[in-house]
């Protein structure tokens, strides 16, 4: 692996899983608008995936152009997709696909339970919570970890997806590369037809291929209920540890509901070539 920045550890390690592409920053642009924020990446997304891990969200292909999801902008010959005309029941609910406590890890990661309360495993936790820590000889490795566990939501017919792309894709790279700059390569455009979703969770990776020593990463949550999480490393920040979590301890209020399933830790996105190689505004 010659890329040794974590987010990218992250990404290529768990993918392994088979549980989709997993978002290093699951949280949406804090500039989109607050209804997408509140339902964070879902299926019908068209976006890219960002160098640092992210969803680059344009518009949802389910909703007509004046849906406030859709309050950046559409393609002027927009024409939306009514998840009506996917069929019956149109989307598979897994709920829950992964368990409370449930972690998703990549190979060669053990995990043993700590105490909880005064212990000095884990110092200072409420009644109710749980700590996990991981531990591995690994010189990269990756968790993702679901203390509220997480569902899983995909789109039972992709052949609608990929007739409705073929219509549009050329006007979607010339909307996304014009009007937006983004500058996207044919198949560099992403429609979300699956997401594992879940109201809280910890992420860690690092990549240190001259490490030979044990390393380990301690996950500490307050309770479920709550949703207050605490993520503490024995990681040494000089071997290029990094974490992520939500919530944020300390922060109360995000602008917006966070009460309820909507960060996309994983999704399934289906790639859209172009007819020309490479649209670019001149």
């Amino acid at each position: 692996m010659s890329d040794l920045r974590a987010h990218v550890a992250y990404r290529q390690l768990l993918m392994r899983s088979g549980h989709g592409y997993p978002l290093w920053i699951p949280e949406p642009d804090a500039g989109l608008p607050v209804d997408y924020q509140r339902e964070g990446v879902t299926i019908g997304d068209l976006g890219l995936l960002t160098a640092g891990g992210g969803f680059d969200f344009i518009f949802n292909v389910h909703v007509d152009a004046g849906h406030p999801v859709n309050a950046g902008g559409v393609p002027p010959d927009f024409v939306p997709l009514p998840i009506c005309e996917l069929g019956v029941n149109p989307i598979r609910r897994t709920l829950p696909m992964h368990r409370p406590q449930a972690a998703i890890t990549s190979a060669d990661v053990s995990r043993r339970s700590l105490s909880v309360g005064a212990s000095a495993e884990a110092p200072g936790l409420a009644g109710g919570g749980f700590g996990i820590e991981f531990s591995t000889t690994r010189t990269q490795a990756a968790i993702l970890m679901l203390p509220s566990g997480a569902n899983r939501y995909d789109a039972k017919n992709r052949s609608v997806y990929e007739k409705y792309a073929a219509q549009h894709a050329k006007s979607w790279y010339q909307y996304v590369n014009v009007a937006l700059g983004r500058r996207a390569c044919s198949g560099t455009l992403y429609l979300i037809t699956g997401c594992d979703k879940c109201f809280s969770w910890g992420a860690a990776a690092f990549c240190h291929p001259e490490s030979s020593t044990e390393v380990s990463l301690k996950f500490f949550t307050g309770g479920l209920g709550g949703g207050s999480l605490s993520l503490g490393s024995s990681w040494d920040a000089s071997i290029g540890v990094e974490t992520r979590l939500f919530p944020i301890p300390g922060i109360s209020t995000y602008g917006y509901e966070t009460n309820a399933s909507s960060r996309a830790v994983c999704v399934s996105p289906f790639a859209i070539s172009s007819s020309s190689r490479y649209l670019v505004a001149p």
